[in-house]
C-alpha cells in the first residue's frame, strides 16, 4: 500500500472513531438526562478520539499512558495532534473550562466509573456484587447469635479486629492496587501512596468538645434513597447526616455542627452543576465563624446500575457500603490545576487512608476503594476534609443510617489517635 492510501485509510479510521463517539456521547447524554450542547462534545471528542487513535495504532503506547506522567501524556498530545490537524483546529476553537466545576459532569464520569468499578476489576476481570456471600451469611449467624446474648439497649456487639500486614504496605503497588481506583483522568506521582506518608501524618483533634470540633454538610442535600419519603429531609441523605451528628454528639463526645442548607436546588428545581461553588463560601463562613472547628465531612450518596446493590452485614444489621472519595486538584492534561489548588491534597488522602485502614481492621468489606478523581470538590478547605459517598439511590433508608454508626466509629478512632 502506497503512502497516500495509507494516509487515506487513517482519515477514514480517525473520521469513523469520531462518527462512532458523537453518537455515544449524545446517547449517553440523553439517558442520563443531561443537556447536550457543543462545547461537551468537543471535550468528549477531544479525550475520547485521542485516546482510541493511541489504542487503535499502540496498544503499548496506550498502557504507559495510563501509568505515566502528565508531561507524557503532553508529549503524546503533541505528536497525534501534528498528524491530525482536524483534531488540533478543534481544541483550539474549544472555549476552555472556567473555576467552577461543572458538577453535571462529574456525577455523570463517577456514575458511569463507579459502575465499572463493580463489574470490572483493574486487570478487567469481571466482579460480581452480592448482597451477601454464603461466609459472610454464617459471620451474620453467629453474630445475631451473639447479639441475642448481650442484647440490653444501645449495647454494641463487640467487632472482631482484624490484622492488617504492615509488612505488604510497604509496597506502593500493593496499597495502590488494593485500596485504590485511580479515574483516568488523573494520575498519583511516586511516593504519594507511601504507608509512611499517609500513615505518618497525625490525624487527632487538637482540640476538645467545648467548641465546635466537626462540621457536617451536603452538597448535594436532595440525594434520596429507594424507600424515601417526597418532602422528609429525614428519610434523604441530609437525615442520614443528621444521625451521624446524634452518634457523634452522643455516644462519642464530640461537638458537631450540621449543616443543612441546600445548594443543588435552583428556583425550586434540581440543578447540581453550581453545588460545590454554592457551597464552598457558605462553608468558609462557617468555618470563619467557628475556628475550633478541625474536620469537615461531605455526606453523599452515589448512584449505581439498579442490579448493584451496595449492602453488606454489620452486626446483623443490613449496611450500606461507602467510599472515601479524594480530588487530586490534578489531571493528566494539565497536570496540577493552578485554578484549582488544593494546598491540603497529602492531608486529604491520609485522612481518607487512615479511615479506610481502620474500615479494614473492624468491619471487613464496609467500604469500597478510595475513588480519586481529577478536581477538588471543596476538599481544600481544611486538612481533615472527607467526601463520603454511601451506598446508592437503591438503598433504603435504614440501610444508610446503619452505615453512620462503624463510620462514627472508624471516625471515633482516626481522630483520638487510637
Amino acid at each position: 500500500m502506497d503512502k497516500k492510501k495509507k494516509h487515506r485509510s487513517m482519515e477514514i479510521i480517525i473520521l469513523m472513531l469520531a462518527a462512532v463517539f458523537l453518537i455515544e456521547v449524545i446517547q449517553v447524554s440523553v439517558e442520563q438526562g443531561f443537556d447536550i450542547n457543543i462545547e461537551n462534545i468537543k471535550k468528549y471528542m477531544e479525550n475520547k478520539v485521542a485516546a482510541e487513535i493511541v489504542e487503535t495504532l499502540s496498544p503499548n503506547l496506550m498502557f504507559s499512558l495510563r501509568d505515566g506522567t502528565a508531561q507524557e501524556y503532553t508529549r503524546l498530545e503533541t505528536w497525534i495532534l501534528k498528524q491530525y490537524p482536524l483534531l488540533e483546529y478543534s481544541m483550539e476553537v474549544y472555549e476552555y473550562e472556567t473555576a467552577v466545576e461543572n458538577e453535571g459532569a462529574y456525577e455523570l464520569i463517577l456514575k458511569g466509573e463507579a459502575n465499572d468499578e463493580n463489574f470490572v476489576d483493574e486487570d478487567g476481570n469481571v466482579v460480581i456484587v452480592t448482597e451477601t456471600t454464603e461466609e459472610e451469611s454464617k459471620d451474620v449467624q453467629k453474630e445475631d447469635e451473639a447479639e441475642e446474648e448481650a442484647k440490653t439497649d444501645n449495647t454494641e456487639v463487640t467487632v472482631q479486629k482484624q490484622e492488617i500486614n504492615m509488612e505488604l504496605l510497604k509496597n506502593e503497588d500493593y496499597i495502590k492496587n488494593t485500596y485504590y481506583t485511580i479515574d483516568s483522568t488523573t494520575y498519583v506521582e511516586a511516593g504519594e501512596l507511601s504507608a509512611d506518608k499517609l500513615l505518618g501524618k497525625d490525624m487527632k483533634l487538637k482540640g476538645d468538645n467545648s467548641a465546635p470540633q466537626i462540621l457536617i454538610f451536603h452538597t448535594h442535600s436532595q440525594e434520596a434513597f429507594a424507600d424515601s419519603i417526597p418532602g422528609d429531609t429525614s428519610t434523604t441523605i441530609v437525615g442520614v447526616g443528621e444521625y451521624l451528628a446524634q452518634l457523634l454528639t452522643e455516644k462519642y463526645n464530640f461537638n458537631v455542627i450540621h449543616n443543612t442548607t441546600t445548594y443543588d436546588l435552583i428556583d425550586g428545581k434540581l440543578d447540581r452543576n453550581k453545588a460545590y461553588s454554592l457551597a464552598e463560601p457558605d462553608i468558609q463562613a462557617i468555618l470563619d465563624a467557628n475556628p475550633s472547628i478541625e474536620v469537615v465531612l461531605d455526606i453523599h450518596r452515589d448512584a449505581m446500575d439498579e442490579q448493584t446493590h451496595l449492602v453488606t452485614d454489620i452486626n446483623g444489621k443490613p449496611t450500606a457500603r461507602f467510599m472515601f472519595f479524594n480530588g487530586m486538584s490534578r489531571t493528566r492534561k494539565l497536570g496540577n490545576i493552578d485554578y484549582l489548588p488544593n494546598p491540603y491534597r497529602e492531608d486529604n488522602m491520609s485522612f481518607a487512608f487512615q479511615m479506610q485502614l481502620k474500615a479494614e481492621e473492624y468491619y471487613p468489606g464496609l467500604t469500597r476503594r478510595i475513588y480519586l478523581k481529577g478536581y477538588r470538590y471543596n476538599l481544600h478547605l481544611m486538612p481533615k476534609t472527607l467526601l463520603v459517598e454511601v451506598g446508592a439511590q437503591n438503598n433504603t433508608v435504614e440501610e444508610e443510617k446503619n452505615a453512620m454508626e462503624p463510620l462514627a466509629h472508624m471516625l471515633s478512632m482516626v481522630l483520638n489517635g487510637e
